[in-house]
């Protein structure tokens, strides 16, 4: 709690013109103290005149006045001060921990197999009923989408069909009929912008804003 400064700014001019201090000298501990010291230093001045040769004040005695009013008026830190600015600390290093960051600037990999469905073993392609795996070496920030013949079919990016597994992402993708399917991971520095449904309009926006997209070699099925 401050200093009370009502003797300095009231008190001592109602006793310098001889009036009453009032009910506030009378409960204010602080003031009451001050009030005591400033009558003994006035009392010290009436007798001056009886202290004969030169009065010399002790060594550093002016600064070491300054530095206790300095002291005394210095402004404290209020409660509601000292509660707020660390809960705002905490709140910014939180927020910090939690806002997604920028992806790597390392080379984007991507790569997809084809596991067959329950048809007969083929030598080449691939057929409806297959599945595509696709792994991508990014856990955040990363988005895999499927097109077929351009126009998008899929997109996840830890929901299914895709997971976390190691460090990256993996789409378990089955493929549904016949066509020319490209897959695709998608990166931007901030969030990433919503697909058009179609490859090459998404590849610009994708562009615009400073992001990546890294597609596997073609799937065709028949």
């Amino acid at each position: 709690m401050s200093a009370c400064r009502w003797i300095h700014r009231e008190g001592w001019s109602l006793v310098e013109a001889g009036l009453p201090l009032g009910d506030h000298a009378s409960t204010c501990l602080t003031c009451r103290q001050t009030l005591e010291r400033q009558r003994i230093v006035a009392r010290l001045f009436e007798r001056s005149d009886e202290v004969s040769g030169p009065v010399r004040a002790p060594v550093n005695f002016e600064a070491r006045v300054w530095a206790r009013i300095a002291a005394a008026e210095a402004p404290r830190p209020s409660w509601l001060s000292r509660i707020v600015w660390p809960v705002f600390a905490i709140a910014a290093l939180a927020l910090l921990w939690w806002l997604p960051t920028a992806p790597p600037a390392g080379p984007l990999a991507l790569s997809t197999e084809i596991r067959a469905g329950g048809r007969a073993h083929r030598t080449r392609g691939a057929a409806a009923g297959d599945v595509v795996i696709a792994r991508v070496n990014l856990r955040t920030g990363v988005e895999l989408r499927v097109y077929r013949n351009d126009e998008r079919l899929a997109s996840c990016s830890t929901s299914s069909p895709c997971r976390r597994v190691g460090g990256g992402v993996v789409m378990e993708f089955t493929l549904p009929g016949p066509g020319r399917y490209r897959f695709v991971a998608v990166t931007a520095p901030g969030p990433l912008p919503a697909s058009t449904g179609q490859y090459d309009l998404d590849a610009a926006k994708v562009a615009e804003v400073g992001g990546r997209m890294v597609a596997a070699d073609l799937v065709e099925a028949w």
